[in-house]
């Protein structure tokens, strides 16, 4: 176990743990994407949050896996049983998968709070006027996730069922032929039944304790896919610009470095020490790449199976919705 921990915090650092505070306050914290694990005490809570979520989400997903096959005639119940348990499969393997490739994540953060390389003065300029001039969209990307989560689980977990309380606007009737229990907020199928006021309200508090992993894990993992593929193609529009500077930035360090002015490359192949300030400039190109080639893998480790799980719940949800509209235009 400890051998284990230690591959997993191998790439912590405090460049990584500030970017993360001051970037990104406490959302991968609380979603459990990132979180601190650096002492026994943290180590222990973070334990106990993970196996709690990971059986609330097995726990409800398995409530609307059984919902989805007996409500199998039903096609808006079906489907919106099928939603609610992809979404329960998606954020169970973002947890999971995320918190194993923690170190190609923290790789990923530490070229966020400061730079993949470092070439000279003039690109730094670059570099700064590049994130500057993403910086709306990037704030954009951070916060709508958040808002847009909170908004759309709170309206479904709380408003909505409050309202249905205070109107009375619940189905008179608690099951179905199936056994699926028609007065909570959608219909589900509880394997203890909810004909009795506390067993709605264990229910309603562990589908409580779901929307909130399931909205936090979904927020912190587009406010992660955003970022690092950003991040990323940060990195290539600097590779581009300096490539395309680069008889300038040869010239600048043959003036820097041997004390003469030249105003082009013509004389490159008479000038050995021209060349070799070429050369020079030229690696630092090559060095960039391999760096970048390597975000881009630890890129792709973070966030390509929790993208493909996400892809294929999505394709399932439409398909059955696109049945569910050509079902209802035949008739």
């Amino acid at each position: 176990m400890g051998n284990f921990l230690d591959k997993l915090r191998s790439e912590d650092c405090q460049i990584v743990d500030e970017t993360i505070d001051k970037e990104y306050s406490v959302i991968f914290k609380l979603s459990g994407l990132y979180p601190n694990i650096k002492t026994n005490k943290n180590i222990l809570y973070y334990c106990i949050y993970f196996i709690l979520m990971t059986m609330t989400y097995f726990f409800v997903g398995t409530m609307y896996g059984v919902t989805s096959y007996l409500s199998i005639d039903d096609l808006p119940v079906l489907i919106q049983s099928v939603h609610y348990c992809s979404l329960n499969i998606i954020c169970f393997i973002w947890l999971c998968v995320i918190n194993i490739k923690r170190r190609n994540l923290a790789r990923g953060f530490k070229v966020i709070g400061t730079k993949l390389y470092d070439y000279d003065y003039n690109t730094d300029n670059i570099r700064k006027n590049i994130k500057l001039s993403k910086s709306f969209i990037r704030k954009l990307a951070i916060v709508s996730p958040q808002f847009y989560t909170i908004f759309v689980g709170s309206l479904v977990e709380f408003v909505i069922p409050l309202f249905n309380l205070i109107t009375g606007n619940l189905s008179d009737k608690i099951y179905t032929d199936n056994g699926i229990s028609l007065n909570l907020e959608n219909p589900t199928w509880v394997p203890y039944g909810t004909e009795t006021t506390s067993k709605r309200i264990i229910t309603w508090l562990i589908k409580c304790v779901d929307a909130y992993g399931i909205a936090s894990v979904i927020s912190s993992g587009c406010v992660l896919i955003i970022e690092l593929t950003q991040i990323v193609t940060i990195e290539m529009e600097i590779f581009i610009q300096t490539m395309e500077q680069l008889p300038q930035r040869t010239i600048n360090l043959y003036k820097v470095k041997y004390g003469k002015n030249i105003n082009d490359l013509t004389k490159l192949k008479e000038n050995k020490e021209l060349d070799l300030c070429y050369q020079y400039c030229l690696k630092q190109h090559v060095v960039h790449y391999q760096l970048i080639y390597e975000l881009f893998n630890d890129t792709q480790e973070v966030i390509s199976l929790p993208l493909f799980c996400a892809y294929i719940m999505g394709a399932i949800v439409l398909a059955l919705a696109a049945s569910a509209v050509a079902f209802v235009s035949s008739f």
